[in-house]
């Protein structure tokens, strides 16, 4: 990953997407949530995993896509395969973890939907 857009958080990779919709904040007590989704990653990284195989999968459709409909998938099959939801991640990390996933993989940027988020 040698791209100029990529921020590195944490030892953590995300990349500002070329096309962002508007959208409200939903951040009032100010927190730095590149910082806690980069600690939420590192943390769980098969969770993370999941994320960025199944945004894989999406993309392999030719499907345009939001994190939030990932991330539900992530929710789906954690409680499928271990009969309990052991899933947790903030919903206000999604739009970091979408970004992560551009970072591994910058192919996927052209399938994911963005929304404006504070850098």
């Amino acid at each position: 990953m040698s791209d100029d857009n990529i921020e590195w958080v944490d030892g953590v990779p995300f990349k500002k997407p070329e096309e962002e919709e508007g959208a409200r904040q939903n951040n009032p007590e100010g927190k730095d949530l590149r910082l806690e989704t980069a600690r939420w990653i590192k943390e769980n990284p098969q969770l993370a995993d999941l994320f960025l195989h199944f945004a894989r999968e999406m993309a392999a459709r030719s499907q345009s896509f939001g994190i939030g409909l990932v991330a539900e998938r992530v929710r789906w099959q954690v409680v499928y395969d271990k009969g309990k939801d052991e899933y947790k991640v903030n919903n206000n990390y999604r739009a970091y973890i979408a970004r992560w996933i551009i970072a591994k993989e910058p192919s996927l940027e052209k399938c994911i939907r963005f929304r404006t988020v504070r850098y």
